[in-house]
């Protein structure tokens, strides 16, 4: 499940914000 890893999700969050920011 995704609670396995909380970290990469957050990359992941990370990555689409700067992606709707370009």
């Amino acid at each position: 499940g995704d609670k396995g890893d909380p970290e990469k999700l957050r990359l992941e969050r990370e990555e689409l914000e700067r992606q709707k920011r370009e």
